[in-house]
């Protein structure tokens, strides 16, 4: 009997030695699996970014070609008063791009300042010119000359004038002065 209690009683602390240990492997396999389907969450996300964005760019492509259909259609249903129209305008923009580069460079105005003479006629944009160029101050430096200057030494920076080393007229005593 002592043997079979024994027996039992191991049998029973085994039972309960697996018991916990399965409880904590569900426990760690319910957290592992937790991780495994994030992860699978993660990877499956990413797959589904990859296909929606494929789907998005045939999608585009397909918007794209049916713009252009599009826009012949309209093109061919136009009249060609209607054509000439748009191709005058079109005309019309390019020439003012062109006369306002011209201002640029004749007053000399930075790129930057180009949209200030804005659009109109020729003479707007002119006297809008004038006046950002009033704003830029006088006229620009000068571009150096390229003529040596007498006396003149390398790094010095400004001209130098020579010495005067003659007295002034006041100095030179009444009988010393030649009339």
């Amino acid at each position: 009997m002592n043997t079979d209690s024994l027996n039992t009683t191991e049998t029973e602390t085994n039972e309960e030695n697996q018991s916990t240990t399965s409880q904590e492997t569900n426990s760690t396999d319910t957290n592992g699996t937790d991780n495994v389907n994030a992860e699978k969450e993660n990877d499956t996300s990413a797959d589904d970014l990859a296909a929606r964005l494929e789907l998005a760019e045939r999608e585009r492509e397909s918007l794209r070609e049916a713009a252009a259909k599009w826009k012949e259609y309209e093109d061919s249903q136009k009249t060609e008063s209607q054509r000439t129209e748009e191709k005058l305008k079109e005309m019309d923009a390019l020439r003012q791009e062109n006369q306002a580069l011209k201002l640029v460079a004749q007053y000399g105005i930075k790129a930057e300042d180009i949209e200030l003479l804005g659009g109109g006629s020729l003479e707007e944009m002119e006297a809008r010119a004038k006046r950002v160029a009033t704003l830029y101050g006088g006229s620009p430096t000068p571009p150096p000359n390229k003529r040596p200057y007498e006396n003149y030494s390398s790094g010095e920076g400004a001209q130098r004038t020579p010495a005067d080393d003659t007295y002034p007229e006041d100095w030179i005593p009444a009988g010393l002065k030649t009339k």
